[in-house]
Formats: C-alpha cells, sequence, structure tokens
C-alpha cells in the first residue's frame, strides 16, 4: 500500500507561496518554471494560487530542480498551513496521481514551437532589414564626416593664407 499526504486548501496554498518564492529569487518566469518541468504555464499558474497541486512525479521534479527533497516540500506545506484536517479526495500518492490536465501533449507542445519559430524568424528578417538600414544610415554619417573634415581643412587654410 502506498503512503497518503492528504492536503488541504490551506496546505495548497503554503505550498504555492513556497513555490512562487523560490521561482521568483530566480528571476524565472511561471513559462520558464513550467518548461524547466515540462508542464504548462497553466499548471504552474494553478499551483502558486492554490488551485492545484502537483503529481508525485511533478512534485519529485520541483525538489531536484529546487534542491530540496519531498519530505521538505511536504513539510512546508503543512507546516505554514492553517489547519490540519485532511479531506477526502484530496490524496497524493503515485498510486492515485491523475494526469496533469495542464500538461501539454507533445503535438501541442510542437504546434507550440513551430508557432514560435516562425515569430522568432519573423523578428529575424525584421532585424535583419533594420540593419541594412542601420548600415545605409552609418555610411551617411560616415560621408558627412569626411565632408566635415574637408570643409575643416580648407577653413584652416584659408585663415592660415589669412594670417600669413
Amino acid at each position: 500500500m502506498s503512503s497518503c499526504f492528504f492536503i488541504n486548501h490551506d496546505n495548497m496554498i503554503a505550498f504555492g507561496r513556497w513555490l512562487a518564492e523560490q521561482r521568483k529569487t530566480r528571476f524565472w518566469s511561471q513559462s520558464v518554471l513550467a518548461e524547466k518541468l515540462d508542464v504548462s504555464q497553466n499548471s504552474v499558474s494553478r499551483w502558486e494560487t492554490g488551485e492545484a497541486f502537483p503529481s508525485p512525479s511533478h512534485l519529485q521534479k520541483i525538489a531536484e530542480l529546487f534542491g530540496v527533497t519531498l519530505d521538505d516540500i511536504l513539510r512546508i506545506a503543512r507546516q505554514e498551513s492553517l489547519t490540519e484536517a485532511e479531506p477526502a479526495g484530496y490524496c497524493i500518492a503515485e498510486t492515485n496521481a491523475m494526469p496533469d490536465p495542464g500538461r501539454e501533449t507533445p503535438e501541442n507542445r510542437i504546434r507550440r514551437l513551430e508557432a514560435e519559430l516562425r515569430l522568432l524568424q519573423t523578428e529575424n528578417m525584421t532585424l535583419k532589414e533594420r540593419k541594412h538600414e542601420l548600415d545605409a544610415e552609418l555610411g551617411f554619417a560616415r560621408a558627412e564626416i569626411l565632408t566635415l573634415k574637408d570643409t575643416n581643412r580648407q577653413l584652416k587654410a584659408a585663415v592660415q593664407q589669412f594670417i600669413d
């Protein structure tokens, strides 16, 4: 029989606060954390707001990512909770784990990554066009500098003739 950790809403809120704090101290967005855990940004958001609690496999990934143990995470959730009631239906055990509904399917991830790639390619084209514009401006500025230098030499020569 597998062990069960019963969680209540307070446990979920406490865990969510801790997760958000860990993420923010590393200057990670929810999207960055989601990518590291191979879940959707929506899952991370739901964990941080206490709407959901990660599956045991995701808890293990979170523990490894932040350099803590599963016991540390569960202790944090229990320690900061306001009550210790064990409501039915919130058992976190590998045998009872349900698939994360917020997890991105491989097909959706491919579609999302392809869309991001198209966006980056468009940005790349825009940046290349802007580079050409800036190169042209730089060429005009260099020509103007040469003209000013030539004018400056002519003025110096005229002043020198006037003095002599």
